[in-house]
């Protein structure tokens, strides 16, 4: 109950723009307390949903922002890693020459295994990907909810102008 009310102290009423994915997940920040077996373990609700959707928005007893529908599927490791994805993916689509979209299959052809986290954003289900040419987006919660690989989504931004000053990044250095 007190991790709900710092919770709402902190981030209340935060009103946050749609992501492209989660059907633009929540539209504000605040917390609901939930009833049953998500109250019992720790969980609460870390704001309502913009469109109807089978899952909640949640923040685990550890902190970590999430989705649940039968089970917790942790995307980021707090709130701020959730509000910092959203702001990149904002300035992304501002100044990046070219956004295109993967879904399923196609997600592993892109070739992620060399790129690094991008600094500053906890993902855990959901992740930033960074190297010379490219910022990639990877969203796999939907997929780790539904237990479909098809659900998995990624967003590749490149041409960005400017990248380590836009992003405020040191120089890229390999490896």
């Amino acid at each position: 109950m007190q991790r709900a009310v710092e919770y709402g102290q902190r981030w209340g009423d935060l009103y946050l723009p749609p992501s492209l994915f989660y059907n633009g997940g929540p539209r504000y920040l605040g917390p609901d307390l939930l009833v049953g077996d998500w109250s019992a373990t720790g969980y609460f609700e870390a704001g309502p949903a913009r469109f109807s959707v089978s899952y909640d928005f949640l923040l685990a007893a550890d902190g970590a922002f999430g989705v649940g529908e039968v089970e917790f599927v942790p995307l980021y490791a707090s709130v701020e890693g959730w509000i910092e994805s959203l702001a990149l993916e904002y300035l992304l689509r501002g100044v990046a020459a070219e956004t295109r979209r993967f879904k399923g299959a196609d997600v592993a052809m892109l070739g992620l295994s060399d790129m690094v986290p991008f600094p500053g954003i906890s993902g855990i289900a959901d992740m930033w990907l960074i190297d010379r040419d490219r910022l990639v987006f990877l969203c796999r919660g939907v997929s780790f909810l539904s237990h479909f690989p098809d659900d998995v989504n990624a967003v590749v931004y490149s041409g960005i102008p400017d990248r380590e000053l836009t992003l405020d990044l040191p120089p890229f250095q390999d490896g």
